[in-house]
């Protein structure tokens, strides 16, 4: 009886218990095997998605504009640098997408796919497995530093560069070390290519040098002589652009670093290319860094003694990254870190064996140059990595992917501003006319590293507003040149200095005195004197002089003063006052600025609206127009006061009106 109830306890445990079906293992390796190369490009489709619809920022418009004027190979406002190539394909990009961001982030999104690709080949081509040359391109794919050249459509530059000097360092091994003689001249012209992509590629022969010497070793004389024969051509290469260079820009070019040129070298050779590799931004999180360098000892603590091919990972990273050692380093927020995209693909190499020598799968395990195709179809199952080596991966992927989430999501915002920007400009309508220029203040240069206008402002006024008029960002850097006012209309037009109100709240424009006023609907004309009629004057240190036919004149006697000078009550029942006027500051060397405020104040004397303007302290007659939002119909009274005088004023005419 208790043998009958064992067997039919033991057939119901079988039944209800079944063991879960084998899966067929052999066929997904055999597939990886042969599509691995396809694993990191797609990770970097997917990760970069989201960044086909995001919008132009800074500078994207400064290579539009010229792209759009047919310029494609050279924008001669730009003396720095000489990059023909990149505007040969901004200049395809906007024949073929228009003003379409989509279009080219697309193009810049397939480039960064592109180089994943090459950096898996590379990593196969230095006889490296197929675990650790897919790894380095999903590590490549995903890294946060790249979401700048990645994002940030003008950084094209690196990522072109990137992609011909690997595919010059791959017809490069190719000819170097299997005598294939076919990939040595397209090595050559992949090069120089690369060089008129970006000055970074200049630095393809000395990587390629330090390689040799590692896997060839040449040891007697004739070896020497023949392994450097082979540099001989890429020296002429290197020849040749530095000529084209020289002759296009009248110099070598690039920045002028203020004498930070030591400073850089150092920081960059040490912390300021291994932090940001490393901990990619520190604003993503003090516990992400600490979990990143946790992670890191964790596979050092792994690795410990096994062998490790070190030498190729480190004469990429500083070979690849010496023509940028003198340039701004990366900031804590990512900013600059566009030069870092080609050196890092040798870190990349570095981490993925280091990770695989920790944790190694079946068929690698202290070996870093086995295939997964060598592993016999039967022990396929064991191929698969254990646990610890899932939690490594899955954890470097979660720090990368949040990563760049935080890295892209400023990029957004700044396109955000920048299309709110320009939306809000048309919706004003200016009377602008060719020969104008248009100052715009109090706009974010960045927001956490993404670059909201910078140097893009003159083509995105170009491009959007008119072909006709300038555009300039208002730093405080900046000098106003007033002489343009002799060619058209100076407008300034500035914005909220809240984040994300992107509403102008003040225009003001200057222009020569010979210009009539406009929509005005009082006006009182001082060249006759007309001291009064209702207008309150106050003066600090000087006098207020008649001088009949020409104005009334402010004479300072050389001290630093005041002076206000105050409407009558005035009836205002649109939404917008024009306040203009015309006057002569005589020229002051030192402070060619003197600084204006125009205040409004209602019925009760409580000040409405209250903004700082610029006066040209330049000798000439100039016109001014204040264009001052009204909330309410009503009564006011408007306050003109110029400050931290020096030099004498001599008051023209003044007009009151209203419309925009």
């Amino acid at each position: 009886m208790s043998i009958l109830l064992q067997f039919t306890f033991e057939v119901k445990l079988q039944t209800f218990n079944p063991k879960p079906p084998k899966i067929d293992l052999p066929i997904i390796n055999k597939t990886f095997a042969r599509y691995w190369w396809l694993v990191g490009p797609g990770v970097a489709l997917l990760a970069y998605l989201p960044t086909l619809t995001a919008y132009f920022t800074g500078e994207d418009f400064t290579f539009i504009y010229f792209a759009a004027e047919n310029k494609a190979f050279y924008q001669p406002s730009q003396h720095l640098f000489y990059r023909p190539v990149p505007n040969l394909f901004w200049w395809l990009d906007y024949n073929l997408w228009g003003l379409q961001a989509f279009g080219y982030h697309l193009t810049n999104l397939l480039l960064h796919a592109i180089n994943v690709l090459l950096v898996g080949w590379l990593a196969r081509q230095l006889n490296l497995s197929r675990p650790i040359a897919t790894l380095t391109a999903v590590i490549f794919a995903l890294h946060p530093i790249h979401v700048e050249p990645v994002v940030w459509l003008s950084s094209r530059p690196d990522l072109l560069a990137t992609l011909f000097f690997l595919l010059a360092l791959l017809c490069g091994l190719k000819y170097f070390e299997q005598k294939i003689l076919a990939f040595y001249p397209l090595s050559l012209l992949a090069f120089t290519v690369g060089m008129f992509c970006k000055e970074s590629a200049i630095s393809l022969p000395l990587v390629l040098f330090g390689l040799g010497l590692i896997r060839a070793r040449p040891n007697t004389l004739p070896a020497w002589f023949f392994f450097l024969l082979k540099f001989v051509p890429y020296a002429l290469a290197v020849g040749l652009y530095l000529l084209t260079r020289f002759e296009a820009l009248g110099s070598i070019g690039g920045y002028n670093n203020g004498g930070h040129d030591l400073l850089y070298i150092g920081w960059n050779a040490t912390v300021g290319l291994w932090l940001p590799l490393l901990v990619p931004g520190l604003w993503l999180g003090i516990w992400l860094g600490w979990l990143l360098l946790v992670l890191y000892g964790f596979i050092g603590w792994r690795v410990r003694q096994k062998r490790l091919s070190w030498g190729v990972a480190l004469v990429f990273m500083y070979g690849s990254f010496l023509p940028a050692l003198d340039t701004a380093p990366v900031d804590t927020d990512l900013s600059q870190s566009r030069i870092l995209y080609l050196p890092s693909v040798g870190f990349c190499l570095l981490l993925a064996q280091l990770i695989l020598l920790a944790f190694p799968v079946h068929g690698s395990s202290n070996s870093t140059h086995r295939d997964f195709s060598q592993v016999q179809d039967d022990k396929a199952g064991e191929q698969f990595p254990q646990l610890n080596f899932k939690v490594v991966i899955v954890t470097l992927s979660l720090c990368y992917i949040f990563g760049l989430m935080l890295a892209i999501l400023p990029w957004f915002q700044a396109g955000t501003m920048v299309n709110a920007t320009l939306n809000t400009l048309k919706a004003t309508n200016l009377p602008l006319k060719p020969g104008d220029s248009l100052y715009y203040e109090g706009l974010a240069d960045d927001i956490s590293g993404a670059y909201v206008w910078r140097n893009g402002m003159d083509g995105a006024t170009r491009l959007f507003i008119n072909p006709q008029v300038e555009g300039l960002h208002r730093t405080d850097d900046l000098i106003l040149d007033y002489r343009k006012a002799e060619r058209g209309t100076m407008w300034f037009i500035r914005y909220s200095s809240a984040v994300g109100s992107m509403q102008p709240e003040f225009y003001y424009s200057v222009a020569t005195a010979n210009q009539p006023l406009t929509n005005i609907l009082q006006g009182w004309d001082f060249r006759n004197c007309q001291e009064g009629a209702g207008w309150h004057w106050e003066v600090g240190q000087g006098r207020l002089d008649c001088a009949l036919g020409r104005g009334l004149v402010f004479n300072t006697q050389d001290q630093k003063t005041t002076m206000f000078m105050t409407s009558p009550p005035l009836r205002l029942e649109k939404n917008s006052l024009n306040f203009e006027f015309s006057n002569n500051i005589s020229y002051d060397f030192s402070n060619p600025l003197v600084l204006g405020q125009i205040i409004l104040k209602d019925n009760k004397g409580q000040a409405v609206f209250q903004a700082n303007f610029d006066m040209a302290a330049n000798g000439r007659s100039q016109r001014y127009r204040l264009i001052v939002p009204i909330s309410s119909v009503g009564t006011y009274t408007v306050t003109l006061r110029a400050t931290k005088l020096r030099n004498n004023v001599l008051w023209q005419e003044v007009g009151i009106g209203v419309g925009g």
